[in-house]
């Protein structure tokens, strides 16, 4: 699988931002607005361009806002490379900056400071602020897609697909996402998992059973970990009733030692205009007893959140450790779309033993598995409920980003289904979304690409898989139309087999 992209960067924006670094680090200075604006006034007090604005340039160059990253329009670029070559190189020197388009690699003075600047610009670039969040973007990890290169990223050997976060990186696509959640398929869908999830977070924290032993209860565990992560962004609903019952938690214990120390929230997702929506949907006030932060990463990467949290610990100490219980809330339908052998592969390598995942799935209704008529019944119930023009929007919403390719609007294709395995046993099926792009500079045919998937799987061959991975269910929700919501503890990667 190819590493998850930001929304396209343009790599001249990025080199501006370098060497606005260069000004300062080569001169032994902090990379900050203030340096280099002073260090380049005081060469040039006469006839520096007033019309720089550094704090924009460094805010859209290299980071994914809510607006695309561009390059500065012509007449201001023009100003910046003079004023730069003039501060870099000797007046009338052969050696200068050509263009902001080029490899900084074959100047001198880059070879000289530019580890250094890549080092300030990952350290200064990774943390930002929104309503109240603390946020640390993944910056070397995600890079610019390489579509706008030309190329494909493929994220299946098998098939031709894009990674599917890729559609969710333009503000208008995460507008229409709210209109999905509201379409009436989706719509019912969100009320089953948020049920789901409603039941598991209200049953008692201590159920006493016949020998002594005591329930699960999910809110308990809440209570005594302190470390939680959300993975995606889509529904600010579900974040409410988690932080809600984190927030009253918090609350309870604090009557029994004032010196309880806050829980953590740590939203995880990759896109960014999703992951604004949805902390614009959260006061900074509220749930003042949690620690809000968030990774702007691919949550099928176990090692890069790891990498990133400590980040935030070296912000803040006070923070628990990695390596504390934790517990992974991946709601919605998140986990279906996902490459879900690879998915807990990957964190069964990471995983602390007593870890805890939370998730919903829509089972194939047992009595399927011997019924020809009814597993085709129910097969087509799943592709009819995902078959809706809000999806197809979203999609040519988000490849309308890319810069070699166009989504073709006026040819449409219906989600597919197919026979899959789970754990090299048959009886499950996935379904495919796809898109038709062509090229914006040939005239060559139109092709297709996977746009996303969706998997669906008998309930006893998923609990069978997810014990080969060491993970065992310890609670789960009633079924709701289909959909039951698991509680899945990590117990090792021996358990059972």
């Amino acid at each position: 699988m190819t590493n998850m992209p930001k929304p396209p960067i343009d790599p001249k924006a990025l080199n501006l931002r370098r060497m606005l670094y260069l000004v300062a680090v080569s001169n032994n200075q902090e990379p900050t607005t203030a340096n280099i604006r002073n260090l380049m006034m005081s060469k040039f007090p006469d006839n520096f361009p007033g019309s720089i604005d550094y704090d924009n340039v460094k805010s859209r160059c290299g980071h994914a806002n809510t607006k695309k990253p561009s390059f500065p329009k012509e007449d201001v670029a023009n100003s910046y490379l003079r004023v730069l070559n003039n501060f870099f190189f000797v007046e009338n020197s052969n050696e200068y900056f050509p263009d902001f388009d080029i490899d900084l690699g074959e100047w001198e003075i880059w070879q000289t400071h530019g580890a250094a600047v890549e080092s300030e610009i990952s350290k200064n670039h990774l943390t930002e602020m929104i309503h109240g969040v603390l946020i640390i973007s993944d910056y070397h990890h995600i890079r610019p897609v390489d579509l706008i290169e030309g190329q494909i990223p493929v994220a299946r050997k098998d098939i031709t697909a894009l990674n599917a976060h890729l559609l969710y990186h333009t503000p208008l696509a995460a507008l229409l996402w709210d209109n999905i959640k509201t379409a009436p398929s989706y719509k019912a869908h969100y009320w089953l998992c948020e049920k789901g999830l409603k039941e598991l977070l209200n049953k008692p924290s201590v159920v006493a059973l016949e020998d002594g032993e005591h329930a699960f209860s999910l809110k308990e565990q809440l209570c005594q970990r302190r470390l939680v992560f959300n993975f995606g962004a889509g529904s600010y609903i579900k974040d409410k009733l988690i932080l809600a019952c984190i927030q009253k938690c918090t609350q309870d214990m604090k009557k029994k030692d004032e010196n309880v120390p806050p829980s953590v929230y740590c939203w995880v997702e990759a896109a960014h205009p999703m992951l604004a929506r949805t902390l614009a949907e959260l006061s900074a006030k509220d749930y003042f007893d949690v620690y809000k932060l968030a990774l702007e990463t691919d949550f099928e990467d176990p090692s890069r959140i790891k990498e990133l949290y400590e980040q935030f610990r070296k912000i803040m100490p006070s923070l628990p450790h990695y390596s504390t219980k934790k517990i992974f809330f991946i709601l919605g339908y998140t986990l279906s779309n996902l490459r879900e052998e690879h998915f807990f592969d990957q964190f069964a390598k990471s995983c602390q033993p007593g870890d805890l995942f939370v998730f919903p799935i829509q089972f194939i209704p047992e009595e399927c598995r011997e019924d020809k008529d009814k597993y085709a019944s129910f097969q087509k119930s799943v592709v009819d409920n995902y078959d809706f023009e809000e999806g197809r929007m979203l999609a040519s919403a988000g490849l309308s980003q890319t810069l070699k390719f166009k989504p073709v609007l006026d040819q449409q294709l219906r989600p597919e289904a197919c026979d899959c395995l789970l754990n090299n046993k048959s009886g499950s099926f996935r379904i495919i979304f796809r898109a038709q792009i062509k090229s914006t500079e040939s005239f060559g045919s139109n092709f297709s690409v996977v746009t996303a998937e969706t998997y669906r799987h008998y309930e006893n061959d998923y609990k069978d898989f997810l014990a080969s991975k060491g993970f065992s269910v310890v609670d789960q929700s009633q079924v709701h139309q289909g959909v039951r919501t698991l509680v899945v503890e990590y117990k090792s990667t021996t358990l059972g087999y």
